[in-house]
């Protein structure tokens, strides 16, 4: 019909007495291909999603190896992706803090789930320039390939808390 499709070619080699004959075999693979270029549009879509987003995302291992961050939690962290990638997410954390992250996140990774983080408890991350600030965090996790992921979805609430500090001044003035 004139129409061209995908396909692959497999070449096999005949021989028969001193001719030498060529099988050229040609299988019809547009299917494939459409679910390929499919996944890949899936793909990048997520990815503009997630780049997008205005929290930050952090993706790590199951060795607490940052493998993949969002724009949003580059600027609030104030690293380029080079200087972050395959670091320990203990970057992240205050010092004094990192003994009770670790405890923390192994218990969370020998039994995941997703669930929020922070609500009721006060959780800090620091900046590059060593700049403390209050989050909130949900957990999110899932398994590939016989491995563990942990997606992190990190909101600065410094304004919030700075709020409520605000408010508390207040009524403690109106008390008075």
């Amino acid at each position: 019909n004139g129409r061209s499709f995908w396909g692959e070619v497999t070449y096999r080699q005949l021989q028969k007495g001193e001719s030498v004959y060529y099988l050229a075999v040609i299988n019809k693979i547009d299917n494939v291909r459409k679910s390929e270029q499919r996944a890949a549009q899936y793909k990048q879509r997520f990815g503009v999603l997630v780049d997008h987003a205005s929290m930050g995302i952090i993706e790590t291992d199951g060795h607490a190896q940052i493998i993949n961050i969002n724009r949003f939690a580059l600027n609030l962290f104030g690293y380029s992706k080079r200087e972050i990638i395959n670091k320990k997410i203990e970057l992240l954390i205050p010092e004094r803090l990192h003994n009770h992250h670790v405890y923390h996140r192994d218990e969370y990774i020998s039994q995941p789930k997703n669930r929020p983080r922070g609500v009721g408890i006060d959780l800090f991350e620091i900046k590059k320039d060593g700049t403390e600030f209050p989050v909130e965090v949900s957990l999110s996790n899932y398994v590939r390939n016989g491995n563990q992921y942990v997606i992190a979805f990190i909101s600065d609430i410094s304004i919030r808390k700075n709020s409520e500090v605000e408010i508390k001044k207040l009524n403690d003035v109106l008390e008075e």
